[in-house]
């Protein structure tokens, strides 16, 4: 048996802490891709380059119209609106509507210039090109208006935000392919004592299995760090030094 030495003086938390972190230095920043970026804390604060959405467009199925075209109309007195267009999802009107026509557009499909509202499909029937309309609707109705969501300059997330799958969401609604965030923290962990066996190997008599280096690197992870397993390291100063020199 080696001489055992005995530490009399010994620190807190937070005087351990300070010490440390007189050596700490800022990780620094690195583009990842959005996504791989879960989990990640943002270096920088991201401004939205678009509005979201880009353009307006309809809640539903139906027929973009001039909302003030459609008051009056019920299932007594429908009002009839001349279609000039048809827009799908993906698509873009081919016409302007005026009051007294109509485009139908599906749910997500812009809103023609000029229209200002969405009839549901349901309300309304049409033959030969012209719309029954058997409901009036009020300006905006049925329509997500552009930048409702995100408007372009805004402010969106803060520099130390960390990543989670909702922020992820809304990286990629703004089409961003990557964004700058803070470096991971390579984390060395290091295990020491002669009574120490690693898992998976036979554990001889007066022996225990290392717990503490695989706890440390899963907290590591945990925390947002990478962890770095040194193995077990004996109990002599001359192995300490070596082992802390390589990881170093």
């Amino acid at each position: 048996m080696g001489r055992r030495v005995i530490f009399h003086e010994l620190v807190t938390l937070d005087q351990a802490a300070e010490v440390l972190l007189k050596f700490a230095a800022p990780l620094g920043a690195e583009k990842v891709g959005v996504a791989s970026a879960y989990g990640r804390v943002l270096a920088e604060d991201v401004v939205a380059p678009l509005d979201v959405p880009p353009f307006d467009r309809s809640t539903v199925d139906g027929y973009a119209v001039v909302a003030e075209a459609t008051y009056g109309a019920s299932e007594l007195t429908p009002v009839e609106l001349k279609v000039v267009c048809r827009v799908e999802a993906g698509g873009w009107p081919s016409a302007e509507v005026r009051p007294g026509e109509a485009c139908e557009v599906a749910t997500g499909a812009p809103l023609p210039r000029g229209a200002n509202a969405v009839v549901m499909v349901e309300y309304t029937q049409e033959r030969d090109g012209v719309v029954r309309v058997f409901r009036s609707v009020a300006p905006g109705e049925n329509v997500m208006a552009t930048g409702s969501d995100i408007s372009a300059g805004e402010v969106v997330m803060r520099r130390c935000t960390r990543l989670t799958a909702r922020e992820i969401g809304v990286l990629a609604a703004l089409g961003l392919g990557e964004v700058a965030v803070v470096r991971r923290p390579r984390v060395a962990v290091i295990s020491t004592g002669d009574e120490l066996a690693a898992p998976g190997e036979p554990l001889g008599l007066g022996r225990l299995y290392d717990v503490n280096s695989y706890s440390l690197a899963a907290a590591v992870a945990e925390a947002g760090g990478v962890p770095v397993l040194f193995g077990i390291v004996r109990d002599e100063e001359r192995s300490y030094r070596e082992a802390i020199a390589k990881a170093l």
